[in-house]
């Protein structure tokens, strides 16, 4: 359930990056979009010892990381 409200955000955020779109509150949108972006890289750069040693390849948790941010951290245990 998480995961569908994080995915309806970066739709959202998305949906709101052209300047002349019609989505409602399409300013927020955008806003919404960087500060999701700039927080999960900074959570990649941050955790990127224990990203680097979770199970499966780095650039599949990267992305996770990237996608889901502290989700997918707790799933590789890089959090509680």
């Amino acid at each position: 359930m998480t995961q569908v409200m994080v995915s309806a955000v970066w739709v959202w955020g998305l949906a709101s990056i052209p300047e002349q779109t019609p989505v409602p509150l399409a300013r927020l949108g955008r806003a919404v979009f960087w500060i999701l972006c700039i927080a999960h890289v900074l959570e990649i750069v941050a955790y990127y010892d224990v990203i680097r040693s979770a199970p499966g390849s780095l650039a599949s948790n990267v992305a996770q990381t990237f996608l889901w941010g502290s989700l997918h951290l707790r799933q590789i245990g890089a959090i509680a």
